[in-house]
């Protein structure tokens, strides 16, 4: 299935076999990372998002129809990719990031990858990553520009500005 890719990194393709990514939103940006990831052939890719799909996530969020109105955000995406690529193990949970904290029983994971438009979950992603020694990626797209870091030691709250301290999680709810 992917033999241009093979040719291109050769027996490196096999490393995707092991690695199990989570990634956190079905939005946007969402809809195109794990679509992405989903046709690398990663084997593991758990998608988190707590969305139903609305009529003006249409035009934006390519993984949906207008027959998916209504449904949630997960089951559809991780339908979709499953009908192309069925080796992988796409799992989506329909809850929020620190719904999914509070219940982790995942044995490994290699990468997080933030989809979201969060600062609130992007401190909880920050947290959760720290405490289980694992990098994370986070994204971002407004108009036509966007944004992409990846925090391996260094942490999000380096990107503290105007406030002296980074907002603490129940100031951060109260924005969002």
């Amino acid at each position: 299935m992917f033999k241009r890719q093979i040719e291109l990194i050769g027996d490196n393709q096999k490393k995707f076999n092991n690695k199990k990514i989570i990634v956190v939103g079905a939005g946007g940006l969402g809809n195109f990372v794990v679509s992405e990831l989903s046709c690398i052939g990663l084997k593991e890719i758990f998608l988190f998002d707590f969305d139903e799909i609305e009529i003006h996530n249409i035009h934006r969020q390519i993984g949906f129809d207008l027959d998916d109105c209504g449904k949630f955000k997960v089951d559809v995406l991780c339908d979709r990719l499953k009908s192309r690529y069925n080796q992988a193990n796409i799992k989506g949970y329909k809850m929020s990031f620190e719904e999914f904290m509070q219940d982790y029983d995942f044995a490994t994971v290699d990468l997080i990858i933030d989809a979201t438009d969060n600062l609130f979950v992007r401190q909880q992603i920050d947290r959760f990553a720290k405490s289980i020694s694992v990098c994370w990626i986070y994204g971002s797209v407004e108009e036509f520009n966007g944004q992409i870091c990846f925090f391996d030691k260094g942490s999000f709250f380096a990107f503290q500005t105007k406030l002296k301290k980074f907002p603490d999680v129940e100031y951060l709810k109260v924005l969002c």
